[in-house]
């Protein structure tokens, strides 16, 4: 039996026998704040070859083999069809636990969207797209700015008095790659030399910001980039149906109603890349 708390979502994890869970604090990180819904939940886990009865499928995005849950008030059970142990250390967490846990998230309509975010006084820039699209380059060059580094790779999105906030996955960086060296750069932003502008030039420096684990705060503007080298950097503004539909592909739930989001845009990451600093900046102040 695990515990685990997000903000003010208290979770007690049980596992059936065989199942090792003592490496799950390894991949699995706690906070305490007033922030998320209060609630508390009991998760159990199963492995099971036939779907548990009056069971409700999981999304196939999940990948997991015959993966369904149940509810029953604040009790759910998770199970799958897998195959039985040996297992790698980090196999429990990241494709049974972890999976289960953000699609009970979703469920509160506390949603994950794969993305990079920065933040300032209070307020963030969330960066949206896929793998590729220069997420975690934007966000190094606003932190070389000044900003805060908040997350790089999935965030928890919700709305709370009309207002959209964001805040890190509770997932660490996982151990078992670095540890393997299979993955040397899962812990990147931890330690890389960030370029900084200097009378218009790069060079080279070792600030950076971390927000500490567990903060929240309001997104005050959304960006989508994309890296085209034949192009002049640049941004315009995208309607809420086009971020909509922009957001779905990073991970948001095409049931979401989507009418109160921020202000958003589209960044072409292109020719000029020292400029692009300034243009978020202009963009952001001019929503603030």
């Amino acid at each position: 039996m695990q515990k685990f708390q997000f903000g003010r979502i208290s979770i007690t994890l049980e596992f059936p026998e065989g199942f090792d869970d003592r490496p799950l604090p390894l991949y699995i990180q706690s906070f305490e704040s007033e922030i998320l819904p209060r609630v508390d939940l009991n998760v159990s886990f199963s492995v099971s070859a036939a779907p548990v009865e009056d069971s409700e499928l999981l999304p196939a995005r999940l990948n997991l083999p015959q993966g369904c849950f149940t509810r029953r008030g604040n009790d759910w059970h998770f199970s799958a069809n897998l195959k039985r142990g040996p297992y790698r250390s980090d196999f429990l967490a990241t494709r049974f636990v972890i999976p289960s846990l953000l699609f009970l998230m979703e469920e509160l309509e506390v949603l994950t969207v794969h993305a990079s975010a920065v933040v300032r006084n209070d307020r963030a820039i969330l960066i949206a797209g896929r793998s590729g699209s220069g997420k975690s380059t934007l966000a190094r060059q606003l932190v070389v700015d000044g900003w805060e580094f908040l997350s790089d790779d999935r965030v928890f999105c919700w709305e709370e008095d009309g207002k959209w906030k964001c805040l890190p996955s509770f997932e660490k960086p996982n151990p078992f790659k670095r540890w393997t060296k299979q993955d040397p750069e899962s812990n990147e932003l931890q330690h890389v030399r960030f370029g900084a502008r200097k009378e218009g030039e790069w060079f080279r420096s070792t600030r950076q910001i971390n927000a500490p684990f567990g903060r929240s705060a309001i997104i005050g503007l959304v960006v989508f980039p994309g890296v085209d080298a034949e192009r002049e950097s640049g941004i315009e503004s995208v309607t809420t149906a086009q971020a909509t539909a922009r957001l779905q592909t990073s991970g948001f739930r095409d049931s979401v109603e989507l009418g109160s989001l921020p202000p958003s845009c589209a960044l072409t990451m292109g020719q000029n890349q020292d400029t692009i600093p300034t243009l978020i900046e202009g963009e952001f102040e001019h929503v603030e």
